[in-house]
């Protein structure tokens, strides 16, 4: 499993998202949703299921407050994004 941090930026926004995929990043976000976003991996973890899914857990109660929903209402995985500058996955 993935764990992941991706910037995703367009013409009216630029926000993070935090998550973790049974698929890498770049084959999960080649679908139609996201095609209005230029994605940069700023971080990416191959981690047993158990400790992605712990990891994950952490890294978003830790961004609450940076809560962000995306201007794209059908953005999947909204409740998982964020306006931060940096973080890192360890």
């Amino acid at each position: 499993m993935f764990l992941y941090h991706i910037r995703f930026t367009s013409a009216d926004e630029e926000f993070d998202k935090i998550g973790i995929s049974k698929h890498s990043p770049f084959k999960r976000f080649g679908i139609d949703d996201y095609l209005e976003y230029k994605l940069k991996v700023l971080d990416l973890k191959e981690l047993p299921d158990k400790e992605c899914k712990l990891k994950e857990k952490v890294l978003h109660k830790k961004f609450k407050e940076y809560s962000y929903t995306p201007l794209n209402e059908d953005f999947s995985g909204k409740t998982e994004c964020f306006f931060i500058d940096s973080v890192y996955l360890d």
